[in-house]
């Protein structure tokens, strides 16, 4: 128990020393820092991202599925939903893996894939949020 708790507050001052102070003027989505110059805030940024694609990977599914089924004729549009939510549910969980995995290296920033889980190959990396 004590080697959890020591591991989680040396994670979060981590973050705390990698991460943009709070009181900087301009704040960065994680795909931004993921994708910044600096290697501590493009540390931060692919860890962050590589754990929100790994483990959200599944809402491309349901996203995508919806939005077909929505958009066309239901049937047709439910099952071309269902099988682009399978693949970009399966590309956005690889990425993360790769972040996760390629972190540290300095000059690298993954394999990105959009933020926004309505089409994940789009070219525009940021939402914005």
């Amino acid at each position: 128990m004590r080697r959890t708790v020591a591991g989680i507050a040396a994670a979060a001052v981590a973050l705390g020393v990698c991460g943009s102070p709070a009181w900087a003027a301009e704040k960065m989505s994680i795909h931004q820092k993921a994708e910044a110059g600096g290697d501590g805030e493009k540390m931060v940024g692919m860890l962050g991202r590589g754990v929100l694609n790994l483990t959200t990977g599944f809402a491309d599914i349901l996203a995508q599925t919806i939005h077909e089924s929505k958009v066309g004729v239901p049937v047709y549009g439910t099952l071309k939903g269902l099988a682009q939510g399978t693949a970009c549910g399966l590309l956005r969980t690889a990425s993360g893996a790769v972040d996760l995995v390629t972190f540290w290296i300095p000059g690298f920033n993954g394999a990105p894939v959009a933020a926004a889980y309505e089409n994940c190959l789009a070219d525009e990396v940021d939402i914005g949020y």
